[in-house]
């Protein structure tokens, strides 16, 4: 099970069992952590609503992280991906 974060400015904008376009970044340690890509997925307010579903963290705009993990599986990748780099000193 993979996990994500998007950031949104209003909550509200998650809508249990919608399809939705996102911005996500990858959680898995490694290289990939934190690349970015556009996609179409389907979102529930539990995971445990989602088989075969990954984890979707959330956070404000303004990056705080909200308590509830959401369920999240991907129906479409729209092709727009960021790469990125985990911060080390």
């Amino acid at each position: 099970m993979a996990e994500y974060v998007t950031k949104l400015r209003n909550l509200g904008d998650l809508q249990d069992g919608a399809n939705l376009e996102l911005f996500i970044q990858d959680l898995a340690p490694g290289p990939r952590k934190y690349n970015g890509e556009r996609v179409k997925a389907i979102v529930s307010s539990s995971i445990d609503n989602t088989p075969g579903g990954d984890v979707l963290w959330v956070r404000s705009a303004l990056g705080r992280l909200q308590d509830k993990r959401w369920g999240l599986k991907i129906t479409e990748r729209l092709g727009v991906a960021m790469p990125g780099r985990p911060y080390a000193d």
